[in-house]
């Protein structure tokens, strides 16, 4: 199907109402409302005609005149019926479990030890822990925000080489 003649089924089925079997805005009005000739809404029209998927019959006015065409959609050739759709109540999203942060337990100027931390140190060092805390805090003064972490790190690696004989 041309893209113009799925414009014209689209603007057709806006027109109908909830109940309603048919609609029949004029050839201009579809053309208009879609921002395409009205030589390229006729010929959507007719590809709809011709492809089973509309009736469109003539209509008159009272006085004989004729007027707009009548477009019924075939239900039958489209893949399901139309189906009034109810809104749907929006539910809140589902509740996310945010992993508390550990809490911080030892601080000297930009370096923070939260319990986790600091319960590795105590395990890798031993009776060893005040004295690493202390280094860390004199030379620590210098560190940064972004490589307290690495010094520290760097620090741990030369605490926990192995002596030589």
């Amino acid at each position: 199907m041309k893209l113009a003649s799925k414009l014209v089924a689209h603007s057709l089925l806006d027109h109908l109402n909830f109940g309603d079997t048919f609609v029949f805005p004029s050839i201009a009005t579809i053309a208009r409302e879609n921002g395409i000739n009205i030589s390229t809404a006729r010929r959507g029209v007719e590809d709809l005609r011709s492809g089973g998927w509309f009736v469109v019959s003539p209509r008159w006015d009272d006085k004989g005149d004729r007027t707009s065409s009548e477009f019924r959609p075939v239900w039958e050739r489209m893949s399901r019926p139309p189906q009034v759709v109810q809104p749907v109540a929006s539910k809140a999203p589902p509740s996310v479990s945010v992993a508390p942060t550990p809490a911080i337990v030892w601080v000297s100027g930009v370096i923070q030890l939260n319990a986790k931390q600091y319960a590795t140190l105590e395990e890798s060092l031993g009776d060893r822990l005040e004295a690493f805390l202390n280094m860390i805090q004199r030379e620590g003064v210098a560190w940064t925000s972004e490589n307290w972490r690495d010094s520290t790190n760097k620090l741990l690696d030369e605490w926990l080489e192995p002596e030589p004989f």
